[in-house]
C-alpha cells in the first residue's frame, strides 16, 4: 500500500470495516494518508482489516461494535477521541442484506434490516455531530444503495432502510451545510461483496 497524502492527519471512522466496500475503503483511505478507526461487529475481521493497514505503513485502530445499538454507537465515537482526538471524516458503512417482498417479509426481518441499515446510519453520526459542530468541520458519507433509488423485486426491506437513508443524508446536508458539515449518501449498484454472496445463499 503506497501512502499519497490526501487524507494526510485525517482521521476516519469506517463502520463494516471488516470486509466489503468497509474493508475496501478502510484500505484506501489509509493509502490517502488517513488515520483510520477499522469498527466491525467482528472483532476478527475489525483486527484484520486494521493489521493489514499497520503492515503496510499506515495508522489503524479496531474497535467491535454493533451500530444498531445506542451505547456502542456513542461508545466507538468516545473511543476515537480519546485515541485521535478529534473525527474528520465517518462513513456510515455497516450493513445487512434484506430479502422479501411487502406481503412475505416478516416483522423481525423488517425490524432487523431497519435497525442496522437505517437507524445504524443514523447513531453512527449522532455522536459524532457534535464534536464536529463544535469545530465546524466534518465530512459525512451514508452508504446508500441503488435499491433505494430504483424498484428491484425481492429487496423490500433493504430498499425501505436505503431509502430512507437517502432521505435522511438530503435533510442532514441542509441541517449542517451551516457549520461548514458536508454529508453525502453513495448509491452502488450491485457489487459481489459477502453481503451480496449472503443474500444469495438465502
Amino acid at each position: 500500500m503506497a501512502i499519497s497524502g490526501r487524507l494526510t492527519d485525517k482521521i476516519a471512522l469506517i463502520t463494516g470495516a471488516g470486509s466489503g466496500f468497509g474493508r475496501a475503503s478502510a484500505l484506501r483511505f489509509a493509502a490517502e494518508g488517513a488515520s483510520v478507526v477499522c469498527v466491525d461487529r467482528n472483532a476478527d475481521a475489525a483486527h484484520s482489516a486494521a493489521d493489514d493497514i499497520a503492515a503496510a505503513g499506515g495508522t489503524a485502530l479496531a474497535l467491535t461494535a454493533d451500530v444498531s445499538s445506542a451505547a456502542d454507537a456513542e461508545r466507538m465515537t468516545t473511543t476515537t477521541l480519546e485515541h485521535f482526538g478529534r473525527i474528520d471524516i465517518v462513513f456510515a458503512n455497516a450493513g445487512i442484506p434484506g430479502s422479501g417482498d411487502a406481503h412475505t417479509t416478516t416483522e423481525e426481518e423488517w425490524d432487523r434490516v431497519i435497525a442496522i441499515n437505517l437507524k445504524g446510519v443514523w447513531l453512527t453520526s449522532k455522536y459524532a455531530l457534535p464534536h464536529m459542530v463544535e469545530r465546524r468541520s466534518g465530512v459525512i458519507i451514508n452508504q446508500a444503495s441503488v435499491g433505494g433509488l430504483i424498484g428491484i423485486p425481492g429487496i423490500f426491506p433493504y430498499a425501505a432502510a436505503k431509502g430512507g437513508v437517502i432521505s435522511m443524508t438530503r435533510q442532514m446536508a441542509a441541517a449542517y451545510a451551516p457549520h461548514n458539515i458536508r454529508v453525502n449518501a453513495i448509491c452502488p449498484g450491485g457489487v459481489y461483496t459477502p453481503l451480496v454472496e449472503l443474500s444469495r445463499q438465502k
